[in-house]
């Protein structure tokens, strides 16, 4: 005859004890990945560096040959870039690839610019890129939007006949959700002016050669 085994107060309070490190296990793991998406993205490039293709320029390396391609270029007054955690940001002048209200590319602007692009499809052999549109806050909302997508669009494919490696690159419309942060105090002609421009953001590299 078996015999019931008897239970005792200690005994009832167990599953107590393996809920509560289940549920310190989770936090953890949490802890851990918020720290990981935190990380800056050059410390993730030095990462790449050690472990893929010591060949591979950082964000930061990269930041200074673009600047030295405008100096060289005079085309600091068309194009200005930035770094900050989610990579480089080349922010391009629509009115100088653009003709006015249209995503038609300007062929002389975008003969001016050729350095610029040389350099983005470059990198695109082994950082992703993202072509994003952006508009002023005249017009409607949905043109807005339909102009930002369809300039973003013809950089694309302007670029991708030049032999941009678009497996890793995507597009993007803001039409005049994002307008231009400028630490000045611009007149409203000059942020609309700032507002429209197409960016493009060189963000995390892949290992060379993958498809």
């Amino acid at each position: 005859m078996l015999k019931r085994r008897k239970v005792s107060a200690g005994d009832e309070n167990l599953w107590l004890i393996s809920y509560s490190d289940l549920i310190t296990s989770i936090l953890a793991v949490l802890v851990l990945v918020m720290s990981f998406s935190k990380i800056d993205i050059e410390k993730i490039d030095h990462a790449n560096r050690l472990m893929k293709d010591d060949s591979l320029m950082t964000l930061s390396q990269l930041q200074k040959e673009y600047k030295k391609i405008l100096k060289e270029n005079n085309l600091k007054k068309f194009v200005n870039i930035f770094l900050n955690e989610n990579g480089l940001h080349i922010n391009m002048s629509a009115t100088v690839q653009f003709d006015p209200n249209s995503a038609r590319l300007d062929k002389k602007g975008i003969r001016m610019l050729q350095p610029v692009f040389e350099q983005i499809i470059k990198d695109s052999k082994q950082r992703e890129i993202v072509i994003a549109g952006h508009t002023d806050d005249t017009g409607t909302p949905q043109r807005n939007w339909e102009l930002s997508s369809e300039r973003a669009d013809a950089v694309m494919l302007y670029l991708m006949k030049k032999g941009l490696n678009y497996k890793h690159s995507r597009i993007v419309a803001y039409g005049s959700n994002q307008p231009y942060k400028s630490d000045q105090n611009l007149t409203k002609s000059q942020q609309r002016k700032l507002d429209r421009r197409v960016t493009i953001l060189i963000g995390r590299s892949y290992k060379k050669g993958k498809e």
